[in-house]
């Protein structure tokens, strides 16, 4: 049987490849222009050109006279390949972004449940202990307190097994995260770096004196928090609703889970 870490690594294989396929087809195009003795000159250079720039180390160069085509061929094959490895990459930190969001959603039901089966708990034990007191209840009040006792037995078994579910849950994607960062970890912390770097770089321009100037747009800054915050906001409301469905019995667990998911 393959494991959700397996399925998830081939989706992000295959997903890469059908992102790079594309960019094959059009790079192996040029190569065949720029190749072709048979095609213009005026065809060829521009198909060379193109190469060099989009090949680094690529060095492709026409005879005029001859007409005879060269090219560094390996570095073709290396910026393909490395091409390929950009989009996993790109899609193993897009998939554990969905990862975390769903362990952050699966970690709050679970704290909730746990604190619904302590207070449930709670009535029980209250309840039974009421009960042994004949003086207070009489049999009558026992035989209530057994009623209630079993009522209660049933909405604490119901959220274990909801509680057990999601630590089923928690599991299975806790092994999905392993894979992806054992297949991926160092490429990830590698693009993290890089943008960093990038992004430290960009925002430091030459001023006069020769200091750097931060390059910074406070307006955009602000408008992708105010995205965020109602993004946020709607996603709250939308869980209250969801929520308070989920305690008043109106809908399952599951169906709790998967509205949850739509509203996303």
């Amino acid at each position: 049987k393959v494991s959700e870490g397996e399925r998830a690594l081939g989706k992000i294989k295959d997903d890469a490849k059908k992102k790079i396929a594309d960019e094959e087809t059009k790079l192996r195009a040029l190569v065949k222009v720029a190749e072709d003795e048979t095609a213009t000159l005026e065809s060829r250079k521009k198909a060379v050109d193109a190469l060099n720039k989009i090949i680094p180390g690529y060095n492709a160069q026409l005879d005029e006279t001859t007409g005879q085509y060269r090219a560094n061929t390996i570095a073709l094959t290396n910026y393909i390949a490395a091409l390929k490895k950009k989009y996993e990459i790109e899609g193993a930190k897009s998939m554990l972004g969905e990862i975390g969001e769903e362990k952050a959603r699966l970690n709050i039901d679970k704290q909730e449940l746990e604190r619904d089966i302590e207070k449930l708990e709670k009535r029980k034990r209250d309840i039974e202990n009421a009960s042994t007191s004949t003086q207070a209840y009489g049999t009558a009040g026992m035989t209530m307190g057994q009623t209630g006792s079993a009522s209660l037995n049933t909405s604490i078994n119901r959220r274990k097994d909801e509680l057990d579910e999601i630590n089923k849950r928690l599991d299975e994607i806790a092994q999905k995260e392993d894979m992806i960062f054992s297949s991926y970890g160092e490429g990830i912390s590698n693009s993290f770096a890089d943008n960093v770097v990038a992004t430290n770089n960009a925002g430091a321009g030459t001023g006069g004196g020769g200091k750097g100037t931060p390059k910074t747009d406070d307006k955009l800054k602000e408008e992708i928090k105010m995205a965020e915050r109602a993004a946020k906001e709607k996603w709250e409301l939308q869980r209250a609703i969801e929520d308070a469905a989920y305690s008043r019995g109106e809908i399952t667990y599951q169906e709790h889970i998967a509205r949850l998911q739509q509203a996303e």
